[in-house]
């Protein structure tokens, strides 16, 4: 049986309501009309189940709670987060419309194995996206960024050194490390200045397991060395206000990234 972690579900066996979560079909609808209806322009504050139980659902797929393959039991999503079965149902219908999981016919529902396809779209997107906003982070870029950058890069340094140290590296060391190299993106993207950017990188990073990552970075540590120098690569155009440089630079590091996973995925049969 699959353990569920960090995900604020409720054990099994337990009657306690998940902290946060409504009543079935629960809404607040505030400041009604003068004559007793709902405003259009009023405050409305509404959440349900569903809403919640697809959130922590997600969060368990996609950071490989639940890994590609794993059945989703109805009757266990219901135990374990203390309600019926109608938000369960709705709320694996919608994480198949987001392409996080398969309905089937009174089995419940499958998590999607994503596709060699999925994975070369994904990365070709984020790589774009990315570049971009290292382009316009390039130009808005102050000494503050550059310190954070550097503060960042430190970290990397650091860790990756550990793990080369270790030979055979563990994986709480190598979640640690992407932890590091994503607060270093995270960087950049805050510096951009455009929310609207931010915001569709974020949807398309959610679109692909992290767990993918983290093994194919455990999978080769010395890749882990080109991984900084491609950050350097990053952190100087950045200092020298380079858009163009800055976006080719972060651009080629992410597509790299992407064929790492994929690599990694192919030689262990993924997709045979």
């Amino acid at each position: 049986m699959l353990t569920i972690r960090n995900v604020n579900m409720v054990p099994q066996g337990s009657q306690e309501r998940p902290k946060g979560l409504r009543r079935e079909n629960e809404a607040v609808i505030q400041d009604p009309g003068a004559h007793g209806e709902p405003s259009v322009l009023g405050p409305v504050v509404a959440s349900s189940l569903t809403d919640e139980i697809v959130l922590r659902l997600e969060q368990a797929i996609l950071e490989g709670v639940y890994p590609p393959g794993a059945h989703l039991l109805q009757d266990e999503l219901c135990e374990r987060f203390g309600v019926s079965r109608t938000p369960v149902r709705q709320a694996l219908r919608d994480l198949q419309a987001r392409n996080l999981v398969v309905l089937m016919p009174n089995r419940g529902a499958m998590v999607r194995v994503p596709s060699r396809r999925d994975a070369q779209e994904v990365y070709a997107v984020r790589a774009e996206l990315e570049g971009y906003a290292a382009e316009l982070a390039a130009a808005r870029a102050d000494s503050r960024l550059e310190l954070e950058l550097a503060g960042a890069e430190a970290r990397v340094v650091h860790l990756a050194s550990r793990l080369q140290r270790l030979g055979e590296p563990a994986m709480p060391a190598v979640v640690e490390l992407q932890l590091a190299v994503g607060e270093f993106h995270r960087a950049l993207q805050r510096a951009c200045g455009n929310e609207r950017l931010l915001s569709t990188i974020r949807h398309v990073e959610r679109s692909f397991p992290v767990e993918y990552v983290s093994l194919a970075i455990a999978s080769d540590v010395d890749s882990q060395v080109l991984n900084l120098d491609e950050h350097q690569a990053i952190s100087r155009a950045i200092r020298r206000r380079d858009q163009d440089g800055a976006r080719l630079a972060m651009k080629s590091h992410v597509l790299h990234l992407g064929e790492k996973v994929v690599r990694y995925l192919e030689d262990h049969r993924f997709w045979e």
